[in-house]
């Protein structure tokens, strides 16, 4: 895969939870540095932590999807736009102390 198709299969593994594309798009190294806020599991490095993203987001936004509006980039590195769905019925932020927020 190019860096944008790994850059868009990325968002299908959250949508998903397709553990076979995240073994091959998510390095073992690969690590989060946006889930300090989120649960523990998904700080875990490589698919483990990816997968555990996918399904706290999907606990909080029913029918997610990720519409890609746009990629673009420049050698490994890429930049996509994209529109993210979803009911919000679930406990999506937590807050000091790793207590789901109830707003």
């Amino acid at each position: 895969m190019d860096p944008t198709e790994l850059a868009v299969a990325l968002f299908r593994i959250l949508e998903t939870a397709d553990p076979i594309l995240a073994t091959k798009v998510v390095a073992p190294d690969n690590y989060n540095s946006e889930a300090v806020n989120g649960p523990l599991a998904c700080q875990i490095p490589g698919p483990a932590g990816t997968l555990a993203s996918g399904a706290w987001l999907r606990s909080a936004y029913q029918d997610l999807r990720f519409q890609i509006e746009r990629t673009t980039g420049s050698g490994d590195q890429i930049w996509t736009r994209l529109r993210m769905q979803g009911q919000h019925t679930g406990a999506f932020v937590r807050f000091q102390g790793g207590e789901p927020g109830t707003r």
